[in-house]
């Protein structure tokens, strides 16, 4: 059985010829409730790190509110301005005490469930550092151009012009994740809001807009959609890549 360890190292088999920018990788986990605090310090004290502190990107630790049949409770997000940076860095960690140390506490504490990486297309609406709920949509899709076309013309439109949050949507182009009837998930759509009322306010609100309607018949016949999860950070490191930066 892989264990935790590939947090770090696995990400180090991914095909070195592929260059992303604005970088993004998964690593989803299962911690049991009593567990979740000592996981949380176990990054803590790794980030705290030489190792940790030379990352040159940023780290999210994110908790499922509601994951739909995935088991996966937390999930490690790891922002890059590209995959070969990521690379570069991830080499270096097994190498390092704090590195393994990190390694073993998660193989005690966490169940991995799957990992993926996704590079960045394009970002509507205003990155906020402040934004700490996520929902997450992954979908499959043969034309990623009408995809972009269509999310264009709905952010456009004047009912979109209160929009609190920002939306971004990616290519998941290695680690694709499987999805309905075993499908497999092409891109995911993220969306960030403050609070969960600003992101149940806004859906109230759209839920009444035709452009919305629109959008969703449009979508219906370009995509798949895998179904949508909300997460919310438990820890942020972004000292040297934060939310605003990394979806400028």
């Amino acid at each position: 059985m892989k264990t935790i360890t590939t947090f770090f190292s696995l990400a180090l088999m991914l095909t070195s010829s592929m260059s992303f920018a604005s970088t993004w990788s998964v690593y989803e986990v299962q911690v049991k409730q009593s567990d979740a605090p000592a996981v949380a310090a176990a990054l803590d004290k790794f980030m705290q790190s030489d190792v940790g502190k030379s990352m040159p990107g940023g780290v999210h630790l994110n908790a499922t509110v509601f994951g739909g049949t995935s088991q996966a409770t937390h999930a490690f997000v790891l922002l890059f301005p590209d995959l070969a940076t990521q690379m570069s860095w991830q080499a270096t960690v097994p190498t390092t005490e704090a590195g393994q140390e990190f390694g073993a506490a998660m193989e005690a504490m966490a169940v991995p469930v799957a990992n993926w990486t996704n590079s960045m297309i394009k970002v509507w609406g205003t990155p906020s550092n402040k934004d700490r709920f996520h929902q997450v949509t992954r979908f499959y899709t043969t034309d990623p151009l009408a995809v972009l076309a269509a999310q264009d013309k709905l952010m456009a439109d004047p009912s979109m012009a209160a929009f609190p949050g920002q939306v971004g949507l990616s290519q998941t182009a290695i680690g694709n994740r499987l999805g309905a009837n075993g499908a497999y998930t092409s891109h995911v759509f993220t969306v960030g809001f403050e609070s969960v009322e600003e992101m149940e306010n806004w859906g109230n609100y759209l839920n009444t807009q035709p452009a919305w309607g629109e959008y969703l018949q449009a979508m219906s016949t370009i995509a798949t959609f895998m179904g949508t999860e909300l997460v919310t950070n438990a820890a942020v490191y972004d000292a040297k890549m934060d939310l605003e930066t990394f979806l400028k």
